[in-house]
This record gives structure tokens, sequence and C-alpha cells, in this order.
């Protein structure tokens, strides 16, 4: 199987790895299966079994100190080249799992991508939603 089959999946297990959300396996894959829609996760466990034990050269794993707030009260984004940074973890950590990782948040009912949960909740509760339309 091609490694880019599944082109982010080594940056989310190193970006897990490294930060505070320590996981499981099976919760790392539920984290992955919830947050990474349309993918085709066939034969993804052994193809990840493999990528996790081998080095990557072109990958570099999240600095220790990205996990601290910096000197001036920010968390700055980790990812290689991005200049954004927030006043909180949770807010750093929203912005990595959605614009680098290209995590989405699925509506239960017709399964549109949002880029976050309120979103969804927003598009169900205001009738957006072909599903719930009268």
């Amino acid at each position: 199987m091609h490694p880019l089959r599944f082109p982010r999946i080594e940056l989310v297990n190193e970006y897990l790895r490294y930060s505070q959300r320590c996981l499981s396996m099976e919760r790392w894959y539920h984290y992955l299966v919830e947050n990474y829609p349309g993918a085709d996760l066939r034969g993804f466990e052994s193809w990840f079994w493999r990528m996790n034990f081998s080095s990557s050269p072109n990958f570099l794993p999240v600095p220790p100190e990205a996990e601290h707030i910096s000197f001036d009260g920010e968390f700055y984004c980790f990812y290689p080249g991005c200049p954004k940074h927030y006043r909180s973890k949770q807010s750093r950590d929203n912005h990595f799992d959605t614009i680098h990782l290209g995590f989405r948040y699925l509506c239960d009912l017709c399964h549109t991508p949002f880029m976050n949960r309120n979103s969804v909740k927003k598009h169900k509760d205001w009738g957006r939603c072909c599903e719930t339309k009268l």
C-alpha cells in the first residue's frame, strides 16, 4: 500500500504522540475516524503499524515546548511555517486539527462537513439540514 494513501494520518499520529492527548490505539483510531471524514480506512491498521515504527525524514515531531505557553502569553501553532498564535491551548489545538489536519465535524443526519461542532448544532437548529426541513 502506498504511503500517500493516508497523507495526513502520519501527521495526526505524531501530533497525538507529542501532545498531551495520550490515547490508546482504540481511542486514537476512533478520534481519527470521527474527525477525518471521507477517508477510506480499509487496510489502515496494517498501514499504520508499518508507518508508526518507521522514521519519516520529511516530518519533524512537535517540540515539547509547543505544549507550554510562550513568554508573551500565547500558544503558537507548531506546524512548520504557520505564524498563527492563540491565547489558549485548546484554540491552538482546534486550529491545528481543522486547518492543518483537515478534521471536520459531520452532521449525523445529512453528513455535511463543518469546521466546528457549534456549526453542526446551528445547521440543525436553524433548519438548514435537508433531513430536518419540513
